[in-house]
């Protein structure tokens, strides 16, 4: 087969050449052909067939098809693998490769592309003296694995295959595209070949494209019978007709490429393709001004309204939700866009992680992660480190192991190129055969850029297993967005399993909708929460979502109403998504921290309830305690100056414990944000400055010399001689969740403003 090529020392660098043009055009018969004349003037010759049909070297087999590259890999592991298995002799001794593909429809074949050169790469071929090597390609589109063969490592030389047809020139300019934006070399194409079709004007339709694109036409090879014939006997025309006109003009070609030194020798040409407009005008003979006119009108006409191009603005978490009016629209990628998925922001983490991060709180639904199993091991840390944090900090115990409800796919680089759904179909599998009925399946990237159809797997699965519930959630890795994405689009999927069709009602019961289910403080927070709660006779029944089942979220709309645990954006979302598919009024205030927060919270709840005497009598009791603490903390806080820097606009308990600890706010500096939300406070008369950017600060630091500054995220260099804090994520919720902050700024501002050791030798007393 091979083996007689491994003899051969490696002298010179060979000449690599890649044919290109559009499908169907006869790049294989031409490649083949070029081989061929090669081998018989004494040259060394690997053809590698970068089409998914594998046809390209068939010719030079006897009309036998070898066995691809992709498939070998499929069957065969690593170290099992040689050159021998997977380098045919052909015709002239010519080395033959294919790459082959995917099925149609599944996988990505420019991902082949890149695993197959890859593969003869690691296996020793390019320490075998060949003269020259050609690269069949596919050229209709010229993607990343399919451009592959035109970087430099790989080609230096290229010819265009292309007929008058104009989707055939098209494709060879768009070829010319990709050539140039390499950019890697300046002069890299070698000419056009040229594959009659008999078309009427096709010489001119050519000519006028060469002198456009500044190309030689290094050959014309006539439409002749004489190809079928020799295809019929598994043979190129250089083999089975040497003497005639057609084999002829394939030893010119091979002349040429005799001439070739791509190495600084000439005789190569740059990459000048022409715009679409300039492309038509060419070929087709249109005048540009018609082109112009004519697109100019299309453009012009009106663009009808629909429902869907509508990109919803969510209400603000302080006005109510309007129960069972139609929710955002998960299907639609662009209507539950996270902050930083509408903006130019960096995405924070990847909507991958987000989704599983919800559907892992579901305790009776398996999650199969479809992707390869790095995605995998990061989700499961960073829930994992969350409960670690929270058991450290909080003495919170708990059984919640993610690994016993989760699973993945495991795809690598096979799949990629194959397609990952048989792996999805087979994890399915083990998961309903461990009894579970409800299955999550959230993508990485990776199966969402090879079009793995998660959704036609899953209704396949359930058809044959009646009973099982199977929801594809589309996250796609980082490719939609960021982890608030696929956050919410997992709300916006579990939504619809809320029953509205009127179950028992459960009297004096609430929901919580939206807690941070990665806070570290999140537990404790419910802590406080259910404690105000159980204080007026109010029970909790559904945490959407956090440590619940299906058949809790089946049954929220068995309470009466519907409680937001924060205020931002992504909870907004959520908010407006259970909306849609629940009937419960909602409350017009998410969870409060400080005791002006928690009363006026506590007071809306027990009014819907009837349980406003309750409610008066803890807020009394709460309020003669912090009023004690307050006051015990007021002897070093009265008088102190407060400068604050912060990108939330609801910092109402910061304002609060300021005012009721006597100091004196004397900037509360907004950093810009992408919410690009006001400051919603209920005090007047502050002293706000908007797009509060690091500079401003420093200048006002000095301007105001305050005795404390606080910051949403610590900023080294602000100066020296300034006392800094930081502002929580979660403050914590109840009315003496702010306490604890106001004892630590008082601890903090009995300490030097600068660190002692400045004043090593002076008198700092």
């Amino acid at each position: 087969m091979f083996r007689h090529y491994c003899s051969y020392s490696k002298e010179a660098a060979a000449i690599k050449i890649a044919v290109y043009g559009k499908g169907r055009i006869g790049k294989s018969t031409i490649s083949a052909n070029i081989s061929a004349a090669l081998s018989l003037n004494g040259n060394r010759i690997l053809q590698v067939g970068c089409d998914p049909k594998h046809d390209s070297t068939r010719l030079l087999l006897g009309g036998r098809v070898p066995e691809t590259v992709l498939d070998y890999i499929r069957g065969v592991a690593p170290e099992q693998r040689s050159l021998d298995d997977i380098v045919f002799c052909g015709f002239g001794n010519v080395a033959c490769v294919e790459a082959g593909g995917p099925e149609p429809g599944v996988g990505c074949a420019g991902r082949g592309i890149i695993t197959t050169l890859g593969l003869l790469e690691s296996l020793g071929l390019g320490r075998i003296d060949f003269d020259y090597e050609i690269y069949d390609v596919l050229g209709d589109v010229v993607c990343g694995g399919f451009a592959v063969p035109i970087r430099k490592e790989y080609a230096e030389t290229i010819y265009l295959v292309t007929s008058g047809e104009f989707m055939a020139i098209y494709a060879a300019n768009n070829i010319l595209r990709g050539i140039k934006n390499f950019g890697d070399s300046p002069e890299r194409v070698a000419g056009i070949i040229y594959n009659s079709r008999n078309l009427k004007d096709e010489d001119e339709r050519i000519r006028a494209f060469a002198e456009a694109v500044k190309l030689p036409v290094v050959a014309r090879i006539p439409r002749s019978d004489l190809f079928a014939s020799a295809e019929k006997e598994g043979k190129t025309v250089i083999e089975a007709y040497p003497d005639s006109q057609e084999a002829e003009i394939f030893r010119e070609i091979a002349t040429d490429i005799s001439g070739i030194r791509p190495a600084g020798g000439g005789r190569l040409h740059g990459a000048l393709p022409l715009d679409d407009e300039t492309l038509e005008a060419v070929v087709l003979g249109v005048r540009k001004k018609d082109i112009h006119k004519k697109r100019k009108h299309q453009k012009s006409e009106p663009a009808k309204a629909t429902t869907q191009n509508a990109s919803p603005t969510p209400s603000s978490a302080l006005c109510p939700f309007r129960p069972g009016e139609k929710s955002t629209d998960v299907s639609d990628k662009k209507t539950d866009a996270s902050v930083n998925s509408r903006t130019m922001y960096p995405l924070h983490g990847c909507a991958f992680a987000g989704a599983a991060c919800v559907t892992a709180q579901i305790m009776d639904a398996y999650t199969i992660l479809h992707g390869p199993k790095s995605c995998a091991h990061m989700m499961w840390g960073i829930i994992e480190n969350s409960l670690l944090r929270m058991n450290r900090l909080y003495d919170f115990s708990t059984d919640f192991d993610i690994t016993k409800r989760t699973g993945t796919t495991n795809m690598d680089d096979e799949d990629f190129i194959f397609g990952g759904e048989a792996k999805l179909r087979a994890e399915i599998g083990k998961a309903i055969d461990n009894g579970w009925k409800h299955i999550f399946i959230i993508t990485a990237c990776p199966p969402g850029i090879i079009g793995d159809d998660t959704s036609l797997v899953a209704e396949e699965m359930m058809k044959q297993h009646p009973g099982t519930t199977i929801e594809p959630i589309p996250a796609d890795g980082n490719i939609d967005g960021d982890f608030s994405q696929g956050y919410i689009r997992a709300f916006g999927i579990i939504a619809r399993y809320i029953d509205r069709s009127g179950g028992v009602r459960k009297e004096n019961s609430v929901n919580i909708i939206g807690e941070k289910s990665l806070a570290t403080n999140e537990e404790y927070d419910f802590g406080s929460i259910k404690y105000l709660l159980d204080a007026i006779g109010i029970s909790v029944n559904t945490r959407f979502i956090t440590r619940t089942d299906i058949a809790s979220i089946r049954n929220l709309d068995n309470a009466c109403m519907n409680l937001p645990a924060h205020g931002d954006f992504t909870s907004a979302m959520i908010c407006e998504i259970v909306a849609g598919n629940s009937s419960l009024p909602f409350l017009n205030m998410p969870f409060p921290t400080g005791f002006g927060e928690t009363s006026a919270w506590l007071t809306k709840i027990a009014e819907f309830f009837g349980k406003t005497q309750k409610a008066e009598e803890l807020i009394e009791s709460e309020e003669k305690i912090y009023r004690k603490k307050i006051s015990g903390l007021k002897v070093s806080t009265k008088g102190k100056k407060l400068l604050v820097s912060t990108y939330s606009r609801n910092i109402d308990w910061i304002i609060e414990l300021a005012c009721d600890l006597g100091m004196e706010i004397v900037r509360i500096g907004l950093m810009h944000s992408p919410e690009k939300e006001p400051l919603r406070t209920r005090y007047e008369d502050l002293p706000v400055r908007d797009d509060y950017d690091p500079e401003i600060r420093r200048e006002e630091i000095g301007l105001f010399s305050p005795d404390l500054v606080l910051l949403d995220r610590p900023a080294p260099g602000q100066g020296e001689y300034v006392r800094y804090d930081t502002i929580p994520y979660s403050a914590g919720f109840g009315f003496q969740a702010g306490l604890f902050w106001a004892e630590r700024w008082s601890r903090v501002m009995k300490l030097p403003p600068a660190e002692e050791w400045r004043y090593d030798g002076e008198d700092v007393c």
